[in-house]
């Protein structure tokens, strides 16, 4: 039971990130913490919604798809500004 809970979250994790994938320079633009997060939810809505997955399930989706595309900004960011103080010498 707890195999298949399992397995449906990681599908339905997979599924919601490929269809915000697109969208990711839109997020980008966005002023980082609640206004990009809230952004996250709300294009993520109607590809949670139908999923076979309970409430508390869909909750922690939204929430970890948003840490995800946050994380995933903050690091290209850093990557393409590196800080003074992060380069070897």
């Amino acid at each position: 039971m707890l195999d298949d809970a399992l397995t449906r979250y990681h599908r339905a994790y997979t599924k919601v990130l490929a269809g915000l994938l697109p969208d990711v320079e839109y997020f980008a633009g966005l002023k980082a913490g609640r206004w990009r997060e809230s952004a996250v939810w709300r294009r993520a809505v109607p590809l949670v919604k139908p999923l076979p997955l309970s409430l508390g399930a869909k909750a922690g989706l939204y929430s970890d798809v948003a840490g995800q595309i946050s994380s995933f900004i903050e690091l290209q960011d850093e990557q393409d500004n590196p800080s003074p103080l992060s380069r070897p010498d």
